[in-house]
């Protein structure tokens, strides 16, 4: 009798998988599931708060830039690209227009163009053949006016263009002696701090002649995060000891002043007040990101942003190489600084978006990326470390498949590229489609791999050509 009575439950444990040991793989999820590619992505908040645009793709799977009113269903194609699809893109502070970069069929010789998000009107503010053009510098007061490094006088030097977006006026404000790779504009998009080869250099105005306030450090991993309100202090990011730290710099006398640093990691990027240009929190990735908040005001939004979704929460661009280089959390947040675009990444899942109201405490779901991910069992990434056979601590992570037992697992070592780069932790589509195989992921971080990933003034240096030139 028990013999018959046990048949029936063992046949159904089986059937159902609810028996550990008779349990197998999860199934197979398709390549073209995990490696499509988002269907949505980079939401971001026009500067009045009342529009959202977005990258999404259009019906023959082509990334383009999309706009919609914040509450609203009202969705609006803007671009009509018809190969590579959009990447880059920011609102303009006229709140009519958004800002995009393309280049042709991969040359990087980018291209600046803006659409009207009213009538869909497009221009080329740039239409140079062979010229690449980065976007530098806007203003909330000159909303009608960009910043725009061009090589377009000498393609060894990249000098920098005021552009009316409206019109297409082109004009010179800043020109390259032949040592400078990096501007930064103060409210009235003037030109008056430069990246050198020697170092930082500043002037008062654009008739004045530049003086050095800085050196750079060996291989420093430095960044320019722009002026204070009063326009007296730069910030920026520099090489002291190991670490990058975040600095204050006083352009009259050159004094620096520490504001945030860690032992061991660089600082990854800042949170700053969209009017007032305070720096309020500054993020460190350590094994995740993780914030430092400065401003206690804002100490009980993180808060409750920490807690409202499961993962790593963010508010700035991720670091990138976008020929979109000027940010300061344009389209993450709005100037009267109410509603807040933040980005949720975990490791088993894709990246979700939320709206967050900071008057109402509230968060509303935008999208997810990847919407076909979410009903698959993706692995979780965990951070590991250990010791070198010369005693140096080795950071990366591990990401388990789903068998049993997990002793004597085939193992991937999976090497990132570099040197400047470092692996993250999150949701990687190479890792979870090994792990879906049966395979274990282990990811270790280079010995010399700086501890925040980000494109450095070093990094953007090299990367535009400056070990032979001089560039943006």
């Amino acid at each position: 009798m028990k013999r018959i009575v046990f048949l029936p439950i063992a046949f159904t444990l089986l059937i159902t998988g609810c028996a550990p040991r008779l349990a197998g793989p999860p199934p197979l999820i398709p390549r073209q599931v995990l490696f499509a590619g988002p269907a949505k992505k980079d939401p971001q908040i026009s500067p009045d708060g009342k529009h959202l645009a977005y990258l999404g793709r259009d019906n023959r799977n082509i990334l383009q830039i999309w706009s919609r009113s914040l509450s609203g269903q009202d969705d609006k194609q803007l671009t009509a690209e018809t190969a590579r699809g959009i990447q880059h893109y920011t609102w303009a502070y006229d709140n009519e227009h958004v800002i995009f970069a393309r280049e042709n069929n991969g040359d990087e010789n980018w291209q600046i163009h803006t659409v009207d998000i009213g009538s869909g009107a497009a221009r080329n503010l740039t239409p140079y053949n062979g010229v690449r053009s980065l976007l530098v510098g806007m203003a909330p007061d000159q909303p009608k006016n960009i910043l725009v490094a061009m090589n377009l006088r000498n393609r060894r030097f990249y000098d920098v263009y005021r552009i009316n977006i409206e019109n297409g006026e082109t004009r010179m404000v800043n020109r390259n002696g032949g040592r400078q790779f990096w501007w930064a504009a103060d409210s009235h998009l003037n030109v008056r701090v430069a990246a050198a080869f020697a170092g930082t250099i500043v002037r008062d105005t654009p008739r004045q002649p530049w003086r050095a306030v800085r050196k750079w450090q060996v291989a420093e991993n430095g960044k320019y995060f722009g002026f204070s309100a009063d326009e007296t202090t730069f910030y920026m990011s520099g090489s002291h000891d190991e670490a990058g730290t975040l600095l204050a710099i006083d352009l009259a006398s050159g004094k620096e002043t520490t504001l945030s640093s860690d032992p061991d990691y660089d600082v990854e990027n800042v949170f700053i007040h969209p009017t007032t240009q305070e720096i309020q929190a500054v993020g460190f990735y350590r094994d995740k990101l993780q914030w430092q908040v400065l401003e206690p005001s804002i100490a009980p939004d993180f808060a409750y942003l920490e807690k409202a979704q499961k993962g790593e929460f963010s508010i700035v661009h991720p670091p990138d190489e976008s020929p979109i280089l000027y940010s300061k959390n344009l389209g993450r947040r709005d100037l009267q600084d109410r509603i807040w675009i933040v980005t949720y990444e975990t490791d088993d899942g894709p990246v979700h978006y939320y709206a967050y109201d900071r008057i109402a405490k509230i968060s509303t779901f935008l999208f997810s990326e990847q919407p076909e991910l979410e009903s698959f069992k993706l692995m979780t990434m965990e951070p590991v470390s250990f010791q070198s056979r010369d005693g140096l601590t080795l950071h990366g992570y591990l990401t388990l498949p789903a068998r049993d037992p997990t002793k004597n697992l085939p193992v991937v070592l999976l090497v990132h590229g570099g040197p400047w780069l470092r692996d993250r932790w999150g949701h990687h589509n190479i890792v979870q489609w090994l792990a879906n195989r049966g395979y274990a992921v282990l990811q270790v971080n280079y010995r010399g791999a700086p501890p925040a990933m980000g494109e450095s003034l070093s990094r953007q240096a090299l990367r535009n050509g400056a070990a032979r030139c001089t560039t943006t």
